[in-house]
């Protein structure tokens, strides 16, 4: 039993030592880059250090997990963005952490495959770089993590203790991207849609209301930072006011259309009809698994360190190789009843982007997750391949 917890404290120890190396390697070796959402949540954050208060940037409030997380820091070591990307590389640990503990705790992994898991987290491109941007990916990733943990432990045990916890995590998590708003009446539902295919329906009352509970929690939680943000911009606003700008980019005018893609038939001036709006939505299933490092921040990187080039293409054959094993865990769906249970909440992400707007830095919150199933489907491969 030592032995073991001995076996579980260097493997963790070894994600953080690895993650905090690498930020200092990368902090040093960086291009200057700084998104328009990272000047944003910058200025936010300021204002509640410096005035202790709320501010709208750009005539939006913002959701406000992440500028709280920067105004802690900057309330701690001075407006030091140094010590976000530190921190932010630390967290980057504690993803590795978490990837490992899922792999080993619910996906039944062992040591190695799940220390595997772990290490691809720490090396992969797009998490070491956000890791030093003004971003809420890793952030969010940690609490979706956790969420992840909670509804796993919550499928076994449905209790109110779990439903309380999981309601918790998730509206956190919302507050730092409102992007699984909808995430437990999804569960909920696909969850019932499962069964009934599988002629496996049967309605059970007890687990059904702690879905409820966890479910109404969530919402009264959330209720707080929605009555202020709508009173604030004197309009209704479900966690972000920039979501109307966001629909009408998306849904109305398909400025993303002319300004990312350059698709043609979608000028400011073109009638969009419906063919023109489901063919949108049919790209978006595959842009959803682009492998990103590209455009001008990649040109960025390249034109600092042109041999660059050569890892970013070595980062895409990767990529498609753990997406592809990634895929191929739907052939094990009986060896493990959490692989679906993962896939549930992969597939709303996959759903969301898809109907709204895709990029390659919105698939980055499953990546983990697509990860783990790369190795489990590896794991697998291994145990067939023995058996013959």
């Amino acid at each position: 039993m030592i032995k073991r917890a001995n076996k579980k404290i260097w493997i963790y120890s070894s994600f953080f030592i690895l993650s905090i190396l690498i930020g200092i390697i990368v902090l040093d070796l960086r291009p200057d880059l700084m998104m328009r959402d990272g000047t944003r949540y910058n200025q936010i954050a300021q204002g509640l250090v410096n005035n202790h208060e709320y501010i709208a940037v750009y005539g939006h409030i913002t959701y406000p997990g992440y500028p709280f997380f920067l105004a802690i820091i900057y309330k701690i070591f001075g407006y030091n963005i140094f010590a976000v990307f530190f921190i932010q590389s630390i967290l980057l640990g504690l993803i590795a952490s978490l990837v490992f503990y899922i792999a080993r705790r619910f996906l039944h992994l062992n040591y190695l495959f799940s220390y595997l898991a772990g290490l691809i987290i720490i090396l992969w491109p797009y998490l070491i770089l956000y890791s030093v941007l003004i971003m809420t990916e890793i952030l969010f990733i940690v609490l979706l993590l956790l969420f992840i943990i909670r509804y796993l432990i919550f499928k076994e045990s449905p209790n109110v203790k779990n439903a309380v916890i999981m309601a918790i995590i998730l509206t956190i998590a919302v507050l730092i991207r409102p992007i699984p708003l909808l995430l437990l009446p999804w569960i909920i539902i696909l969850s019932l849609l499962i069964k009934w295919k599988y002629k496996d329906f049967h309605f059970n009352k007890n687990i059904f209301k702690k879905y409820i509970i966890a479910l109404l929690l969530f919402i009264f939680l959330l209720s707080p930072w929605i009555a202020f943000s709508s009173y604030k911009i004197d309009r209704f606003v479900p966690v972000g006011s920039n979501i109307y700008a966001i629909l009408n980019k998306v849904n109305k005018s398909y400025l993303y259309e002319r300004q990312v893609f350059d698709t043609k038939g979608y000028e400011e001036d073109a009638e969009i009809v419906l063919h023109k709006i489901l063919l949108v939505k049919l790209k978006n299933t595959y842009r959803f698994w682009k492998s990103g490092i590209e455009g001008y921040h990649a040109e960025a990187v390249i034109e600092k360190y042109s041999a660059t080039k050569y890892l970013i293409f070595i980062y895409r054959v990767f990529y498609f190789l753990i997406i592809g094993l990634g895929f191929l865990s739907l052939f094990f769906l009986k060896k493990n009843k959490h692989i679906l249970n993962l896939w549930i909440i992969l597939l709303y992400f996959w759903a969301f982007h898809t109907a709204m707007h895709t990029h390659p830095r919105f698939t980055l919150p499953i990546i983990p997750i697509i990860i783990m199933f790369a190795v489990f489907s590896l794991s697998e491969i291994k145990n067939l391949i023995l058996k013959k």
